[in-house]
């Protein structure tokens, strides 16, 4: 409905044209019962004129949109995120207020919303962090799409299975049961894909992250996620230190033009090479909130001291040696902590697992 094309569009260009929309709030993913993704709320006001500007917004509205990120702005569950009161506080002051509050919320002008930069998208980052950018409260952020192989097969049979097993359900009670036997979240949670995930991102650091002297952070969707994703990752490195001390003498020796001639596989493997001891050295943690249900083995990582303790070491500089100013402690895989805020120099890369929009804000030394 923000961003698409076609019908949609013409929907949201009708509100605009008329000044209906007065906010655009974006919601925390997870929010709502068998619904993962992000939820937004549209605030409208009437205008029985239909005349532009909206004679029924206050004068200082009309015109304007106001956009509200609020999406990192929760505190996460077991089973789905909830709205504690300061986060509902939060939203319901600055949508009243109506100011501009960095990295948060934004005014935006129909002129602007309209004009062919963006041609009546309501994408709620498209204008949140590009006024950060231009604030210089975060650098500019290049998305990579990376994909990895779900692992399930013949995904449009089984859509056809499901189909045939409960036809004579109602749309809504094939709902239900979707929900609760197949939710995005089961999906992301599911080991067989993290570790193909797991096994990409390792090699994708390994070969243009680690050689800059940079770190990163693996942003989970779930609490669960994240510690599957501690497994896989040091299951991926540990795999990836086995193939490059494999690669031959030889092969190690060959020239320039000479690499290039190689297989992707192997070529990857002689230009990674010379990240082998870092990554012998490298650490992967992993820092989320606890609770007091949680399985003894999550204690390691929810304990308050060994957070700050890993999060100290992980902000120094990256070297296989540990020292006080260097350390060799490289990935920080969270879920709801360190995602606004987080000042961390050494970080370069901040890899999303799922489809939930992050306004991941940090501080990169330059060059």
């Amino acid at each position: 409905m923000l961003f698409r094309g076609g019908a949609e569009k013409e929907i949201r260009k009708k509100f605009l044209e008329q000044d209906l929309i007065e906010a655009v709030i974006g919601l925390p993913p997870n929010l709502f019962y068998g619904a993962g993704i992000p939820a937004c709320i549209l605030v409208m006001r009437p205008n029985l004129t239909g005349e532009f500007p909206n004679p029924n917004k206050p004068k200082e509205r009309r015109g304007r949109v106001l956009f509200i990120n609020a999406d990192t702005e929760f505190q996460a569950g077991r089973a789905q995120n909830y709205l504690r009161p300061e986060h509902v506080e939060k939203i319901v002051s600055t949508f009243d207020g109506f100011e501009d509050v960095t990295g948060y919320a934004r005014r935006v002008s129909f002129e602007e919303i309209s004009g062919p930069a963006n041609d009546w998208n309501l994408n709620i980052d498209k204008y949140i962090l590009q006024e950060a950018e231009l604030d210089g409260a975060t650098v500019p952020i290049l998305y990579e799409g990376r994909t990895a192989d779900g692992l399930v097969k013949d995904a449009p049979g089984l859509d056809q299975l499901f189909e045939d097993m409960f036809r004579d359900y109602t749309p809504e009670e094939m709902a239900v049961i979707k929900a609760k036997y197949a939710t995005e979240g089961d999906v992301l949670e599911a080991p067989l894909l993290i570790e193909q995930k797991a096994r990409d991102m390792m090699r994708h650091y390994a070969g243009v992250v680690l050689p800059e002297g940079f770190k990163a952070q693996v942003v989970a969707t779930s609490r669960q996620a994240a510690m599957t994703y501690l497994e896989k990752l040091e299951q991926a490195r540990c795999e990836l230190v086995a193939e490059l001390a494999a690669v031959p003498a030889a092969t190690l020796a060959l020239p320039d033009n000479e690499v290039e001639k190689l297989d992707a596989g192997l070529r990857f493997q002689v230009r990674t090479h010379p990240q082998l001891l870092k990554l012998r050295a490298l650490e992967i943690a992993a820092v989320f909130s606890g609770d007091h249900n949680d399985p003894e083995s999550w204690r390691e990582w929810t304990d308050k001291d060994k957070q700050e303790d890993r999060i100290t070491r992980f902000k120094r500089k990256l070297a296989p040696d540990k020292t006080d100013k260097t350390d060799p402690l490289s990935i920080l895989i969270v879920n709801n902590m360190l995602l606004t805020g987080f000042d961390a120099p050494v970080e370069q890369c901040c890899t999303l697992t799922g489809r939930s929009s992050l306004m991941t804000c940090c501080r990169l030394l330059p060059g």
